[in-house]
């Protein structure tokens, strides 16, 4: 059975497996280099049947070279490709190590979050060492709100905004804990 299908009022198999963002990288047509050597191109493709995620956020930047910078050093993501039109750089794809984030030069569409004001959103993202993961962050300038802690549902997590005030919650998983002992119910 797939990952995440239904089976009774559980998620089977969930979460679902970890695949890098290198995983959408195929081979799609062959470029000459020079005459008698071939090489193969990768490409990103978007295609969800290939294993590209079905969910993935887009965030508004300011300036999305910087938060590429940022979020790359910070917190670790890679960097797919990115988008120049005039000059300007409008959006990037960048590789969570576990699915993928787009970056949108804010505008019209897309705003980023005001300083001081509840957030809309937070993005969590699974990583294998929280510790770790918060360490270099917080090495890096992540502003962080609160710890890494072990929560009763079986993951330990910290919180932490970026540069332009997105929210952001590291995740490891600890152990399965079945959600009726922390209060929860599944349907």
């Amino acid at each position: 059975m797939p990952a995440g299908r239904r089976t009774g009022s559980v998620l089977a198999a969930w979460p679902r497996p970890r695949r890098s963002p290198a995983h959408f990288l195929r081979p799609r047509w062959p470029v000459f280099l020079k005459a008698g050597h071939r090489q193969q191109r990768e490409v990103l493709v978007y295609n969800p049947a290939a294993g590209f995620p079905r969910v993935v956020v887009e965030l508004a930047y300011t300036d999305v070279p910087t938060a590429i910078d940022w979020l790359t050093r910070v917190f670790g993501f890679q960097e797919l490709l990115r988008q120049t039109v005039d000059g300007i750089v409008h959006h990037a794809d960048l590789d969570t190590g576990g699915g993928v984030v787009m970056l949108a030069k804010a505008g019209e569409r897309l705003t980023v979050p005001t300083t001081g004001t509840p957030a809309s959103a937070q993005l969590i993202v699974w990583v294998e060492d929280v510790d770790k993961h918060h360490a270099h962050s917080l090495a890096e300038g992540a502003q962080i709100l609160h710890e890494p802690c072990n929560k009763p549902w079986g993951l330990r997590q910290y919180l932490s905004l970026d540069h332009e005030n997105h929210l952001w919650e590291f995740t490891e998983h600890l152990h399965d804990v079945p959600a009726h002992e922390w209060g929860a119910t599944s349907t």
